[in-house]
């Protein structure tokens, strides 16, 4: 996979979480299990994610997703900017950390 379908992919997984509920059917998306991604990425448990856990999240997601194809830099790097990407389209009042309302109302991106 290609880095820059890689960011893409991941993007996409980091903002919508497994799908964004109020976007998808049903069918496509069950919404306890979206909850239960987004819990395990709020990891101090205030009900939001920050960048600091978002960063985390996403390393680890990418990191199991290219099963080792990636240096670290290169994963580093496409982190800061899926970050900086989903930040920028899901974090509605721009206060620097996402609530499960905030992903639920995203609308997601295209996928590659």
């Amino acid at each position: 996979m290609k880095l820059g379908k890689t960011i893409a992919y991941l993007g996409l997984s980091l903002a919508l979480v497994g799908g964004v509920v109020s976007q998808a059917s049903a069918q496509e998306v069950d919404e306890a299990k979206v909850k239960a991604m987004f819990d395990s990425a709020d990891t101090n448990k205030d009900t939001f994610v920050d960048k600091a856990e978002g960063t985390v999240f996403a390393t680890q997601m990418l990191k199991a997703q290219t099963k080792g194809k990636l240096t670290d830099e290169q994963i580093k790097a496409a982190v800061v900017q899926i970050i900086k990407q989903v930040f920028e389209k899901v974090d509605a009042n721009k206060d620097g950390k996402i609530s499960f309302e905030e992903l639920k109302a995203a609308k997601p991106p295209q996928q590659p």
